[in-house]
């Protein structure tokens, strides 16, 4: 009986050690995991239980680094290996760098995680925003099962982005919404589009947009490259001259009136816009062209080779039927060539809108 009861004794001491120490043990491979998936980050993980049904609950988990403060309330780790986080908060002042053969920790084998009700804020690359949403990422496709994210406020320099939601499903589509967005002057409001998420980039369809009186429609194409590139095919319809014009902060100079037809190509990145093309043309109403601005007269005499009294007097109360503009992206400064015509006879104007975006 002896040699028996050393060995339940020896399994009972084994047990114990074993019930004491896994908590330890999972602790630690959590953390060098977290710490391995940012490199140059210090972690920190709190109390950890198992919870029904088969469950692996951790609580108080942090990780710090020079561009990121995250911390988690809790995690809860199931036997199928799908994570759920809740309660995500912190600030992003840099995207981590990617982690080394030489520094990356054994992966935990995770099936997917679900991010509950997060809330960020994000400092980097000269972008200031706040992100809050629902996230599910499947490690097996390595797609995003859900993402449902809310961006109250984004800046950007002169650029500013209020009110978006993005939301997309397990096949990658939804849709995109966004309140406001401006830059300087011009705003932009009331956008929409269904939106497909694949590998390397997000296209958008169906955009509609209102702009300036009149509306904005098409398409764009958002690619997740180093930097993130885009291109965007628009239309725009009923645009209003006179509102275009206080946009412009050039009602004091130029008095507009009319409306105007078109189609718009965007293309740039992440640093800037890097080219701007379009034409526009004047709807059947016609519309009128008055310019008060006694240098930009004096540009334009210049420009034709004509005395500015009749220049002056050519744009009095001028009225055209027909109306066509080039529009051309020149560095910051917008160059627009004008063609109209009317009664009056033929006007053509060149126009330079200096430090545009």
């Amino acid at each position: 009986m002896r040699p028996f009861r050393v060995l339940l004794a020896f399994l009972l001491v084994a047990a114990l050690a074993i019930f004491f120490l896994l908590p330890w043990v999972l602790k630690e491979r959590i953390r060098k995991g977290l710490e391995g998936a940012v490199p140059g980050s210090k972690a920190t993980v709190g109390a950890i239980a198992f919870e029904r049904p088969r469950h692996l609950a951790v609580s108080g988990v942090s990780v710090r680094s020079e561009g990121l403060d995250l911390s988690v309330a809790k995690v809860r780790i199931g036997t199928d290996r799908r994570v759920d986080v809740h309660g995500l908060e912190g600030v992003v002042r840099a995207l981590p760098k990617k982690a080394s053969a030489s520094t990356r920790s054994a992966p935990l084998p995770l099936r997917a995680v679900h991010v509950h009700s997060f809330t960020l804020t994000y400092q980097a690359n000269g972008i200031a925003a706040e992100l809050k949403g629902d996230l599910e990422y499947d490690f097996s496709s390595g797609t995003f099962a859900r993402i449902d994210v809310t961006l109250p406020s984004l800046k950007r320099g002169d650029l500013s982005l209020e009110n978006a939601r993005f939301r997309t499903g397990a096949d990658g589509k939804g849709e995109l919404g966004v309140a406001t967005v401006s830059r300087k002057e011009l705003r932009v409001t009331a956008i929409s589009a269904k939106a497909t998420l694949s590998p390397g980039k997000l296209d958008l369809t169906a955009l509609d947009a209102a702009f300036a009186g009149g509306k904005v429609t098409g398409s764009a194409e958002i690619r997740f490259e180093t930097p993130v590139r885009y291109t965007a095919n628009l239309s725009v319809r009923g645009l209003d001259l006179a509102a275009l014009g206080t946009q412009l902060d050039i009602g004091r100079k130029v008095g507009l009136g009319g409306s105007v037809d078109g189609e718009i190509l965007l293309e740039g990145d992440a640093a800037d816009v890097r080219r701007f093309t379009g034409k526009l043309r004047g709807t059947a109403k016609g519309g009128d062209v008055v310019i008060r601005d006694r240098a930009t007269l004096e540009a334009l005499a210049k420009n034709v080779r004509q005395p500015i009294e009749l220049v002056e007097s050519a744009f009095q109360e001028y009225h055209f039927d027909t109306a066509g503009a080039a529009l051309a992206l020149e560095g910051d400064d917008l160059g627009l060539e004008i063609h109209l015509d009317g009664a009056k006879g033929k006007r053509d104007l060149e126009i330079k809108l200096h430090n545009f975006l």
